[in-house]
């Protein structure tokens, strides 16, 4: 039973460590509010109309002109800008007023039209660094790691090396699951804008999904030092937990999270299967009832099937008999007939466990009634069969069994054994070499020697 519990322990934390979605910091969402809303960023936009001189493209005296008249219009009306810089551009223009344009049309939200003028520009002028940065951020706001590297890469070769382009390249490559170059970049971004939480947060998770949970635990512990009231945070923190191996720690933050009102049903499910790794049910069991609470918890179910199966397995037959009875309740209307099948093994087997063979007889029968190759339940029919001294009708279901994949060498032992306790030796032995073909076991090894002993001193007495 020991062994059991620890290949259940060893289960759950390798199947279930880590289950919490990454969340994007709001600074990168598409349409970008906080990007617009940051003056430090506003400012520098706007300040990129002008233009570097020696690394940036040459501008006409009439192009300066132009410019200046235009830039009154840029504060106070982007669109009219762009109606009236459309009207001046011409085929021979600079790359300098396809960067202006190319900026109009990010300021006024059309990305796919300011990244084909960026790089116009950066046609007309191939070493245009801030082109390059400019078409790097259109390609973030608009979904694109791929191409959004490739840029802010470029920008960076030709000397761009802002806190903010390496923050976006950490970013990038963490959303291409390249988590090397995420903690890269975001360490250099973090190391020149220590102020900016989200280069610390990106670096933080980076790490986590490396697996370098000490060093993961520590940044999350110093964001929260400053944050305590973010739980995204603990939740992150509940992670590095489990990945050293210390769910009971990893509980402590989760609760934290359910404290307030605000946890996620991911972190839910995660909080149940810890309490299961730690042999608690009836902790469990409360977790698992929550998630029944949630509004969207229909796709929770196999979560809760495999709770339920987990529990049965462990032999906590009340917890799971409840959370049979939960899910029934919660979802009567949305279980696919399969979801119902193995909730009908479940209660098959709780009741068999708890002495209540009728039921358990009545599950069973139900189930084989729907879905007639139901491996586990004709298994279970067969069993029930044995027990009652019917070897008869049990070796009916294991000859059924013996049809279904994933049940043939189970049936071929069972009904082994069946004969074996009618010292039906011979007839048992070709029954245990099938099996032993479809799956060697040492153990049966073992034991077919002893039969075939047992059918050979049989043979012996019988002549």
């Amino acid at each position: 039973m020991m062994m059991d519990r620890i290949r259940i322990a060893l289960f759950l934390i390798i199947t279930f460590t880590p289950v919490i979605l990454f969340a994007q910091s709001a600074y990168f969402q598409k349409k970008s509010t906080a990007v617009w809303e940051d003056p430090e960023f506003v400012d520098r936009f706007l300040g990129s109309y002008g233009f570097l001189s020696g690394a940036e493209p040459k501008v006409k005296d009439e192009e300066i002109e132009a410019f200046n008249e235009l830039i009154p219009i840029i504060q106070d009306n982007p669109k009219a800008a762009i109606l009236r810089l459309e009207q001046e551009m011409a085929p021979d223009s600079s790359a300098a007023l396809d960067f202006i344009l190319g900026n109009l049309y990010f300021q006024t939200d059309r990305l796919d039209k300011a990244a084909a003028t960026y790089q116009a520009a950066i046609k007309k002028f191939p070493d245009f660094r801030r082109a390059y940065k400019n078409l790097g951020l259109v390609y973030v706001l608009s979904d694109k790691p791929k191409e959004a590297i490739q840029s802010l890469t470029k920008a960076v070769e030709l000397g761009e090396h802002s806190a903010r382009v390496l923050g976006l390249l950490g970013y990038c490559y963490f959303n291409q699951s390249q988590y090397v170059a995420s903690e890269t970049f975001y360490r250099k971004a973090a190391g020149l804008d220590p102020e900016t939480r989200d280069w610390q947060l990106g670096l933080a998770q980076s790490l986590l999904n490396q697996e370098k949970y000490v060093e993961a635990e520590a940044f999350f512990k110093d964001l929260l030092r400053e944050y305590p009231d973010n739980l995204e945070y603990w939740s992150f923190l509940a992670n590095t937990s489990l990945g050293q191996d210390k769910p009971e720690e990893a509980a402590r933050y989760l609760e934290i999270v359910r404290l307030s009102g605000q946890i996620q049903r991911q972190s839910l499910e995660l909080l149940g299967d810890i309490y299961l790794v730690l042999d608690m049910p009836d902790r469990a069991l409360e977790a698992y009832t929550a998630v029944l609470e949630e509004s969207d918890a229909s796709s929770a179910v196999p979560v809760l099937l495999r709770a339920v199966q987990i529990m049965v397995q462990k032999g906590d037959f009340d917890q799971a008999g409840n959370l049979i009875r939960g899910m029934e309740e919660t979802f009567n209307q949305t279980l696919t007939e399969q979801q119902r099948l193995e909730l009908l093994n479940a209660q098959a087997k709780i009741a068999r466990a708890q002495g209540r063979d009728a039921d358990a007889l009545e599950a069973l029968e139900s189930i084989v009634a729907v879905d007639p190759l139901n491996g586990e339940a004709l298994m279970e029919l067969a069993g029930h069969y044995r027990r009652k001294q019917d070897s008869e009708r049990a070796i009916l279901f294991l000859d059924r069994a013996k049809n279904i994949k994933g049940y043939e060498s189970k049936a071929l032992l069972e009904h082994a054994w069946i004969l074996v306790s009618q010292k039906k030796y011979a007839d048992a032995t070709p029954l245990i070499k099938r099996s032993l073909e479809l799956k060697p076991d040492t153990r049966i090894e073992d034991y077919l020697r002893k039969v075939e002993r047992a059918a050979a001193r049989q043979r012996r007495l019988e002549a």
